[in-house]
């Protein structure tokens, strides 16, 4: 599954995969995101598999890769301000399940 995801993200398309409960999926489709190189967004079904992933995975992943790479969990829009943001902008998501990460320069 991540040569496949690895493939899509190279190339362009559209890959459709299943796979059984603790397979590894997760981990899957996040290695060769962060190993792209590229803003990769990750849309969740439910709250807790984004909370997983971003409290559990993320930290382990920064941790066993040793590459540095940013991650932001985006904000449920029914907790903020309403007018903070605006609906109609392409670059702002009010999925409250979405998770986006992208890669960062190491510091020194």
């Amino acid at each position: 599954m991540a040569a496949a995801v690895a493939d899509v993200i190279q190339h362009g398309g559209t890959l459709i995969a299943e796979a059984g409960t603790g397979t590894g999926k997760t981990l899957a489709y996040l290695v060769p995101a962060i190993f792209s190189g590229k803003r990769v967004l990750v849309s969740t079904g439910t709250k807790n598999l984004q909370e997983q992933i971003f409290f559990k995975d993320i930290p382990m992943l920064r941790e066993a890769l040793g590459r540095p790479f940013s991650a932001t969990l985006m904000n449920d829009p029914n907790e903020n301000d309403p007018n903070e943001n605006d609906p109609n902008d392409p670059n702002v998501s009010n999925d409250p399940n979405e998770l986006c990460f992208s890669p960062s320069s190491p510091r020194g």
